[in-house]
């Protein structure tokens, strides 16, 4: 569904006055159908992770890092974003081992993952 598009399309016709039929050539643009967050890779992670999202449309992006305790550790994503799809490495380097959960909000939307650090 996330790539599904959108085509405007006229019909071709021909009147006399008009001359020879024409058409108007199809527009697609894509459709994302719903925010996402997908799980951090690489889980578990030495150094830096990858963080995968989509964003339905435009919004004000917040991720934060938090340990077991739920403080917050680290907020390596902050600011706004258009539609589309992103991907942001964070570096978890100056973490210590452990687990750690990593928690995405852009507008209504909000998601956490797990992440595992290790030495």
């Amino acid at each position: 569904e996330a790539n599904r598009l959108v085509y405007t399309v006229s019909l071709l016709h021909a009147e006399p006055a008009m001359g020879a039929p024409r058409a108007v050539e199809p527009t697609a643009a894509p459709v994302h159908a719903k925010d996402a967050f997908q799980p951090v890779y690489p889980n578990p992670a030495r150094g830096q992770a990858i963080l995968s999202f989509t964003l339905a449309g435009p919004a004000r992006v917040h991720i934060a890092v938090y340990d077991v305790l739920g403080r917050a550790v680290m907020l390596p994503v902050e600011g706004y974003r258009t539609a589309g799809a992103y991907r942001e490495p964070i570096d978890l380097s100056a973490l210590a081992a452990g687990v750690y959960f990593v928690r995405l909000r852009a507008g209504s939307f909000s998601a956490t993952r797990r992440v595992v650090r290790m030495d």
